[in-house]
């Protein structure tokens, strides 16, 4: 076997102005004008600091009409490299109705499974649509 060369390079922006995220409507407000364009479920992830300051976010999967494609390694990788202290997932559903599926229920307890072991946990889960939000931690679906 060869030797297999990895690189990393992280490349930091002049500094955005400061967006704190006190509520799921922080992030509504935040991710909306997005979402609504998208006709396909797209999900997201916001790199929190230690003082729920917005220190990136990601467009981290595309997926179909009615299913966004989601890996806790995909959603993870980016919140690692950029030392965030805690995670929130965003994706949208296109029909305009945010409330969750069995499978959005399901990612999400896999999702706050694979941050609580890594040690930074999932903050929430929102899911955005055109007749408003839906939270995972304001619902009690986050423990």
């Amino acid at each position: 076997m060869g030797l297999m060369r990895v690189r990393v390079r992280l490349i930091r922006h002049r500094r955005r102005k400061i967006v704190v995220i006190r509520s799921p409507q922080d992030v509504f407000a935040l991710l909306k004008g997005e979402a609504e364009r998208c006709d396909r479920e797209h999900l997201w992830r916001i790199d929190l600091d230690s003082r729920a300051q917005v220190a990136s976010y990601e467009l981290v999967s595309v997926g179909t009409a009615d299913c966004a494609l989601v890996h806790p390694r995909e959603v993870w990788k980016g919140a690692l490299l950029s030392n965030a202290s805690s995670v929130i997932v965003v994706h949208n559903h296109p029909s305009g109705d945010p409330s969750p599926s069995d499978e959005d229920r399901a990612t999400t307890r896999k999702l706050a499974a694979a941050g609580a072991l890594m040690g930074v946990p999932l903050a929430d889960h929102i899911i955005v649509a055109d007749r408003g939000y839906y939270s995972f931690k304001d619902a009690g679906g986050l423990r």
